[in-house]
């Protein structure tokens, strides 16, 4: 799991909240919950490999937006600090990330209203914490959801014909954008040979985010890759 980075300053600052701050303490007490699943998935077709290589990622994307941001606010950067809570808001609630993207949206929102940066700060750091909860509770759907599978395929039972066809219609479908893509990936994934991993992983990491025209180039180096294994020669020679 990527670190989180907490924002940590010396000393106590004064807890002297805003009528505007105080208002969105009310307006949290509802408590929403650190992960829905759920509704992530209705907003998704109900696609659980895609939600499942969503999330994965999100660590690696978002992991370092709560130290960014503060950061940001630190150096009296408000524009960017409003862009990466924007950005974080909107990424949690697609993944049903309930309460950090709550937390983003009252900073953005505190941003625009001009709030003193000390409780901007504050809220920056309630949001790094909301922020490690999300990943974890992320990594663990997403286990649950879709576990990776750690097995590979023997080099003397590989189906090269086979394989070769999986990724054939992998290409179609990412060249179509049809999100079919996510379980013809899957299918893929349970083909490859350990020698064929690092160029598969490549592919995966363009799925993850929606990337089709990368995953499509992906997918032209793992056919020469494949073709290499099956003809090492590359065609020279008897």
């Amino acid at each position: 799991m990527a670190a989180i980075w907490r924002h940590t300053r010396g000393g106590e600052l004064p807890r002297m909240a805003t009528p505007e701050v105080a208002a969105e303490a009310v307006a949290a007490s509802d408590a929403p919950p650190v992960l829905s699943v759920e509704r992530a998935l209705a907003r998704l077709a109900g696609n659980r490999s895609l939600y499942a290589q969503m999330a994965r990622m999100f660590a690696q994307e978002q992991g370092e937006s709560a130290r960014k941001l503060a950061d940001a606010l630190l150096a009296g950067d408000r524009n960017e600090a409003g862009r990466a809570a924007h950005t974080l808001k909107g990424v949690a609630a697609t993944l049903g990330a309930e309460a950090l993207s709550a937390l983003a949206a009252q900073l953005e929102r505190a941003l625009r209203k001009r709030i003193e940066p000390d409780e901007l700060l504050r809220m920056s750091d309630r949001l790094g914490g909301a922020l490690a909860e999300a990943i974890v509770a992320l990594e663990r759907a997403a286990d649950e959801l879709s576990p990776i599978s750690t097995s590979v395929v023997a080099l003397e039972d590989f189906d090269y014909d086979g394989f070769a066809s999986a990724l054939a219609t992998l290409v179609r479908a990412l060249v179509d954008s049809d999100m079919a893509a996510l379980d013809l990936f899957t299918e893929l994934r349970a083909l490859t040979p350990e020698v064929l991993l690092e160029d598969l992983r490549t592919v995966e990491d363009a799925l993850a985010r929606l990337d089709f025209s990368g995953a499509v180039d992906a997918c032209r180096r793992l056919e020469t890759a494949l073709t290499r294994l099956h003809d090492p020669t590359g065609g020279d020679g008897e």
